[in-house]
């Protein structure tokens, strides 16, 4: 490949590594504003409706605070802070993103969730809220958009930790010292003596040279 070839195939990649972000983004874009405006036709506020009974139930709410209650109900705030998480994350897991296909397709469900709530807050004042699950009442209500960030931030710090766990394993002496011991152990005995009588025949080869050299010198200069 020739150097100027080198930054159109980066490009290529690029693009193909954006393709399957926003091929991600889209499709769970389009399940969380579709399983909400479902939500908002057959469901009144505060209206709730059993999925499977004593355990899943849509429950309708508008949220109209961040996670846990954090910055109130101001929407261009909240709207504000998932474009910098956004970035963040778009900045710290570059590497993965540009590597793997199991990390773009997580930050594509990351992009997906943070964009359908910032549309729900800034389209309705609130966020159109509708999962509640009775055995997990930590998380109360939540939608589409939150499982879909829920699950990718799972996913790329898996492949982080992964990731780190190889580069140390691949690094690590001691892995060195094991693999010289094991040869040390299970090698032919004989490879050493072929490898000693093979450096003792260059010595002597050596030898004779030099003694050759040498002769040859001696007899010059007597002439």
């Amino acid at each position: 490949m020739r150097a100027n070839d080198a930054p159109a195939a980066r490009a290529v990649n690029d693009v193909r590594h954006y393709r399957v972000v926003l091929s991600s983004a889209v499709s769970a874009f389009a399940i969380d504003q579709g399983a909400k405006w479902l939500v908002v036709r057959s469901l009144s506020p505060g209206e709730s409706r059993d999925v499977v009974s004593g355990l899943i139930s849509w429950t309708f709410v508008e949220n109209r605070r961040g996670a846990y209650g954090l910055f109130g109900d101001h929407s261009w705030l909240l709207a504000l802070m998932a474009i910098c998480v956004l970035v963040v994350f778009a900045y710290t897991f570059r590497d993965h993103v540009a590597s793997s296909k199991v990390a773009q397709i997580a930050y594509g469900m990351i992009v997906s969730g943070a964009v359908g709530n910032i549309v729900d807050r800034l389209h309705y004042g609130f966020v159109i809220d509708f999962i509640s699950v009775r055995t997990l009442p930590i998380f109360e209500v939540f939608n589409v958009a939150d499982m879909c960030v829920s699950l990718g931030v799972v996913l790329l710090i898996g492949l982080s930790w992964v990731a780190a766990s190889t580069h140390q394993s691949r690094h690590d002496p001691r892995r060195r010292e094991g693999g010289n011991d094991r040869c040390e152990t299970h090698c032919d005995p004989g490879d050493g003596a072929r490898q000693l009588a093979f450096e003792d025949g260059l010595t002597r080869a050596d030898a004779m040279r030099d003694g050759t050299e040498g002769e040859t010198v001696r007899t010059a200069a007597a002439r």
